[in-house]
């Protein structure tokens, strides 16, 4: 609801008339004298302005609503993930620097898995994190150097 004023042809002129007896003292009554109405305009009552209260505060939430769905949706992007291998020497431990591909706001959360048959053997861990990279350590303890690949998942 829009609010529109009253307008008037005399806006301010009343006629006053002795509610008793004519006469110039005592006790009154103001009529409009204003002329022809030319628009109405909105009745200030209690029904109307509620109205337009909770319609305003319907749409303040629901523009908030959007805002919080926006920021939601905005996180999706912040993950990032990779599969990648490190060859690595028998009884030793190797590391690789990962770049994400993107820069995050902050340091991600980083979860590294070996793909191997032999996890008992071959373990992995995240050294480092920073907004663009991180560093993986991956443990060989089988008796030969191997190739060993591991995925990967950065989450912002």
């Amino acid at each position: 609801m829009a609010f529109t004023n009253r307008e008037v042809e005399h806006p301010g002129r009343y006629k006053l008339t002795n509610a008793s007896t004519g006469a110039e003292l005592g006790t009154f009554d103001l009529t409009r004298e204003e002329g022809a109405v030319i628009t109405e305009g909105t009745p200030l009552n209690a029904d109307n302005l509620n109205n337009e209260i909770q319609t305003q505060a319907a749409v303040i939430a629901e523009v908030k609503a959007s805002a919080a769905e926006a920021a939601a949706v905005a996180q999706i992007p912040a993950i990032r993930r990779g599969t990648t291998s490190l060859t690595v020497d028998k009884k030793k431990t190797g590391t690789v620097t990962i770049k994400y591909g993107t820069t995050f706001p902050g340091n991600p959360h980083v979860v590294l898995t070996p793909l191997t048959g032999s996890p008992s053997v071959i373990r992995g861990t995240v050294k480092t994190r920073t907004t663009t990279s991180f560093t993986a350590a991956i443990y060989n303890g089988t008796s030969k150097k191997v190739k060993i690949w591991f995925s990967w998942i950065a989450i912002y």
